[in-house]
């Protein structure tokens, strides 16, 4: 590739204004991976962690982390940690089974009734397409009878 159509001197060039993963892959080709992780030195880093989450083409503004350095820093950890709570919560107060499902807030006992209510909510909210599909598919077959 010719020195003269990198970076700046590329017709396609958008700068600040590229997506995540461009500038991601920007910092990737220009800031080594080190052996450690930058923030405990331990474990093999995984992650290109943006320190500012500004997300700019700037190299100093990007660190090598291992999963769980990167997850503590932005706070996913402690949100997975509460998550796990909230649900452990939510089966122990089922009548101590837990085998319940819980979706959009609401507890199902089995896989069967989750299936039940779904396909009911379901023909509610298409009920005037899945009509028109059956008359259309009536006269079809009333036609290929005959």
């Amino acid at each position: 590739m010719n020195s003269y159509n990198i970076s700046e001197n590329n017709g396609m060039w958008k700068g600040d204004n590229a997506l995540r993963a461009a500038i991601h892959l920007w910092v990737i080709s220009r800031k080594p991976k080190p052996n450690f992780c930058e923030c405990c030195k331990v474990k093999k880093p995984k992650d290109l962690a943006n320190i500012s989450q500004k997300y700019y083409r700037d190299v100093n503004d990007y660190e090598w982390l291992c999963r769980k350095c990167h997850m503590v820093k932005d706070g996913r950890l402690e949100r997975l940690h509460t998550d796990k709570q909230i649900n452990k919560k939510r089966s122990e107060s089922s009548s101590g089974n837990k085998n319940h499902m819980w979706k959009d807030g609401r507890c199902f006992n089995n896989k069967k009734q989750y299936r039940k209510e779904y396909h009911k909510l379901y023909y509610q909210r298409n009920k005037a397409k899945l009509l028109k599909y059956n008359k259309e598919r009536y006269k079809r077959e009333k036609n290929e009878k005959y």
